[in-house]
């Protein structure tokens, strides 16, 4: 019977799912359907998607809230209830600041994930206009039609770019009074700042999420023999945040087998990296 129950609900795959889910959302939201037999099947719901009263005894699910399209209406799921209903698990509701959704750990950080977006668009932007503008011509006459001016724009416009590099420029008029004055303007330093700013974007969203930049792979620019605290970082990383998500994930797993009227456990095991080789520690524990 469990074997069939873990099967058919695809078990592990519905647990990395939902430890997504808790780890971002801090709340897991799945939808249980049991027939007129007992007989009890899962699916995951993105809890993005689903909204609830005051009370949290009806949900709605809409995979576009800007529209409000496609609306479906869910009871909250109680012993004995049949056809579908909706189960939430949310350890974190009800706690100040947290009564109608949940928030995530790391939404400290949301500026900084935005910006961590922004700052490679603005390199981006600013290498196929050359950085910053690092020449200025000045003209002793007027354009004589929209046509001409068009065709300077079009020249100036061709020779930007890296893959304009090099490129020659020719410019021709009947007064030598009437040529182009070309004036250059010093070079902006800000891509100094860019690199600041991006050291500050990782801090903090590893500090949002309780991580050493370390156990990511991020080393400090600077510091010498960081390497020695990889140990540590990574032991009071897995006390302060892997312990308790597992114990939630373990709970979360054992309300499920509660719902499908399955008499046991789940127990997860842990890992450890012990000389730079990864073993698994099972969990005999019932």
């Amino acid at each position: 019977k469990e074997y069939t129950f873990i099967k058919k609900n695809k078990l592990k795959k519905l647990m990395h799912q939902a430890t997504l889910d808790l780890i971002m959302h801090g709340r897991i939201t799945i939808i249980v359907n049991e027939d007129e037999k007992g007989n009890v099947t899962f699916k995951r719901v993105g809890p993005e998607t689903v909204r609830n009263n005051e009370d949290s005894t009806i949900y709605t699910i809409s995979n576009d809230w800007s529209r409000q399209i496609d609306l479906k209406q869910y009871r909250a799921y109680k012993v004995g209830i049949k056809g579908e209903s909706l189960f939430e698990y949310a350890p974190s509701k009800g706690e100040a600041g947290q009564s109608i959704y949940s928030i995530p750990q790391y939404c400290s950080a949301l500026n900084s994930a935005f910006l961590n977006g922004e700052i490679p668009f603005l390199q981006k932007s600013n290498l196929i206009n050359s950085i910053f503008p690092s020449l200025m011509l000045t003209m002793a006459k007027k354009f004589a039609s929209q046509e001409e001016a068009e065709q300077f724009r079009n020249t100036i416009e061709k020779a930007k770019g890296p893959q304009e590099a090099g490129r020659i420029l020719a410019f021709v008029t009947n007064d030598k009074e009437q040529l182009p004055e070309i004036t250059p303007i010093p070079t902006n330093n800000n891509d100094k700042l860019f690199t600041e700013t991006i050291d500050e974007v990782k801090a903090s969203i590893c500090t949002a999420h309780n991580i050493d930049m370390l156990i990511m792979g991020l080393r400090t620019p600077g510091k010498l023999g960081s390497g020695a605290e990889l140990p540590q970082a990574y032991a009071i990383f897995e006390k302060n945040v892997v312990l308790p998500l597992r114990e939630q994930m373990e709970e979360f797993g054992d309300e499920l087998l509660s719902i499908g009227n399955i008499a046991a456990n789940i127990k997860l095991n842990s890992y450890k990296i012990i000389d730079n080789i990864v073993v698994e520690q099972t969990n005999t524990s019932i």
